[in-house]
């Protein structure tokens, strides 16, 4: 049984779809029909609240998934950069590591990033500009400096942020 609170609140968001529709079957809102709705919830006392958020558009299992990848470039990186311990030839091994490392932050960017596109996470809202930042950001550190593992530190921040986001989807963080 749905306590007042809970009733009064999809009470309001009927509202707020009714008026949507409304306003898109004439084709614009009409700001004094704003004004006097604004007006009547603020003599109301009731505070509008906020629609649930949406869930995080990528399962937490379909980027477990690609856990298995990111840690194993991970490894190969970090034993890459391990080899300049060996005399004479370790050197040029790691530094041939960290080329083929930084050829791969930039081949696995791509990948991630049309992949996100894909699962229609773009730059153009704040959760998705959040994610792009850190994508960006793992490809060039981890391009700079081979032997962290970035890309498995990516994907499980990808993991927690989509399994929060399953979890606690209506909570919001400040």
């Amino acid at each position: 049984m749905a306590t007042l609170t809970e009733q009064q609140y999809q009470a309001e968001l009927l509202r707020q779809r009714q008026q949507e529709q409304r306003a898109s079957a004439d084709g614009q809102m009409n700001d004094a029909g704003n004004t006097e709705q604004k007006e009547s919830s603020k003599k109301k006392g009731a505070k509008a609240k906020k629609p649930p958020r949406q869930p995080f558009p990528i399962s937490p299992v379909e980027v477990g998934l690609w856990l298995f990848p990111a840690v194993t470039i991970d490894m190969f990186e970090f034993f890459g950069q391990t080899l300049a311990a060996i005399p004479i030839v370790g050197i040029p091994l790691a530094g041939a590591s960290s080329v083929v490392g930084a050829v791969m932050s930039g081949i696995i960017f791509l990948v991630v990033g049309l992949w996100l596109i894909m699962e229609q996470i773009t730059p153009t809202s704040p959760t998705g500009m959040r994610v792009f930042l850190v994508l960006g950001g793992t490809a060039f550190g981890n391009a700079i400096i081979n032997w962290l593992p970035a890309w498995s530190g990516f994907f499980l921040w990808l993991f927690f942020k989509a399994y929060a986001k399953k979890v606690l989807p209506h909570e919001e963080k400040k």
